[in-house]
């Protein structure tokens, strides 16, 4: 990374923001080659729900952009590492769960047709 202070970083996120003012800016573990900040809208509460969440990627050179829907996840799941592995525990057990389903409907059918 270059020698970017955190000052200079996170001025070029605010300056990125439309209403900086609107969002509190929190720094994140560098992502790749990128400072990453997280964008958090200030009115929001437990309660509702604004959209996805803003990830503000700075390169080495200063630039700035939003992170792709990929890097989004990615970032996301790299911050919380349980609920990935939650998520895909869920995956797998409703996998299970229809294939049971399939396997008793087409016994059912086999049963009504000998019958």
């Amino acid at each position: 990374m270059s020698k970017m202070t955190e000052e200079v970083t996170r001025a070029i996120a605010t300056k990125f923001l439309t209403h900086p003012e609107e969002f509190k800016l929190t720094k994140l573990e560098n992502y790749k080659n990128y400072v990453v900040y997280f964008a958090a809208y200030k009115p929001a509460n437990g309660n509702t729900n604004y959209g996805r969440p803003i990830y503000i990627l700075i390169d080495k050179l200063g630039k700035a952009r939003y992170a792709t829907y990929e890097e989004n996840h990615e970032i996301l799941m790299r911050s919380n590492p349980t609920e990935e592995r939650l998520r895909r525990k869920r995956m797998k057990r409703l996998k299970r769960l229809r294939r049971k389903r399939r396997m008793r409907k087409r016994t059912s059918r086999i049963t009504t047709y000998v019958s």
